[in-house]
């Protein structure tokens, strides 16, 4: 008898299998891997009133819901990008990161750059990471492209999860 720990992925299970050549597979989940969540949010111009309050709620959500083990990180972009709180498993400081005000000129928007920054910044915790980018999706100023955004992420293996907001 063999038992296997966490992260296994479908792939791995296969692989086992064809090493071990086992007679039968029982597969059970336990306590999950800590998560390291970058949120990337749009605050400008083109994004209204309305989306932000929208985003900033789901944005709430997503923190209330962590674990103790998990960490979270708050990056604000308009037409720059404010690396409102570094990762931390602090619900609170994350939630008033979320609440605080942001500085950044509301009439461009650097999505590509932001989405770049967050993934840069989770790709250097350990373990299972990820980024969830909140936008209309309008990037009218980034110094990096989609290609480059993607190239990034599949390198490090960040998946990233953009959630549509505004008109």
């Amino acid at each position: 008898d063999r038992l296997y720990f966490e992260p296994l992925t479908l792939e791995d299970v296969l692989e086992i299998c064809a090493i071990e050549k086992p007679e039968g597979v029982i597969v059970q989940y336990g306590g999950q891997t800590p998560l390291k969540l970058a949120l990337a949010l749009d605050y400008s111009g083109s994004m209204g009133a309305e989306a932000i309050a929208d985003m900033e709620s789901a944005a709430a959500v997503f923190v209330n819901q962590m674990t103790e083990a998990d960490l979270g990180e708050i990056i604000k972009f308009a037409n720059g990008i404010e690396t409102a709180q570094i990762f931390t498993s602090v619900k609170a400081d994350l939630l008033d990161a979320i609440d605080a005000a942001t500085g950044l000129n509301i009439h461009a928007t650097k999505f590509y750059d932001a989405v770049y920054q967050a993934i840069t910044d989770a790709s250097l915790q350990e373990g299972r990471k990820a980024v969830v980018a909140m936008t209309d999706g309008q990037d009218n100023a980034s110094d990096y492209a989609s290609a480059d955004v993607i190239a990034l992420a599949q390198a490090n293996g960040v998946p990233v999860f953009t959630i549509g907001l505004g008109k």
